[in-house]
């Protein structure tokens, strides 16, 4: 063998056995295994997170689900007109009290002073009556003429 490679291999054996080398070695696999375990840790909580928000969207939309139905079958005559509008009505005072609140803790957050609140104004949305059938008026048949009694002969 060539005495240039024996001295790279004894220059390589020197540079891998060195207690230096050794050191570095072990740091970096421990280093890359506490990042590892980390990783491992971070995605089990986060596919925790997401069962637990599965969980609460679900159990969220199915009482959600059950309110509506219970409200829908609470209304005495579900028509089309009726049911829109009270559903119309629901929402509209639902966003007036969430910008009412989300508005007041601004106001809180910023140290600002609530505005003098002027007198609420209380719109109610009734449903259109239900239009009952026209009575029509069907013509009679013509009258039959009126005949005066004639003399019958009668033959013997």
């Amino acid at each position: 063998m060539s005495s240039q490679l024996i001295d790279q291999v004894n220059v390589w054996w020197k540079t891998i056995t060195d207690k230096e080398s050794l050191g570095t070695f072990q740091k970096t696999i421990l280093f890359i295994w506490n990042i590892l375990r980390e990783t491992g840790r971070l995605l089990w909580l986060v596919l925790c997170l997401g069962l637990v928000l599965i969980t609460w969207i679900w159990t969220s939309s199915k009482a959600s689900s059950q309110k509506l139905q219970a409200w829908y079958e609470s209304i005495p005559e579900p028509k089309s007109e009726h049911v829109w509008a009270e559903a119309s009505q629901f929402l509209a005072s639902a966003s007036r009290t969430t910008a009412t609140n989300v508005m007041t803790q601004a106001r809180e957050q910023l140290g600002l002073p609530a505005p003098e609140a002027p007198a609420p104004v209380v719109k109610t949305v009734t449903a259109a009556p239900a239009a009952k059938p026209a009575v029509v008026a069907v013509p009679s048949p013509p009258a039959a003429p009126e005949t005066e009694p004639t003399e019958a002969t009668v033959v013997d």
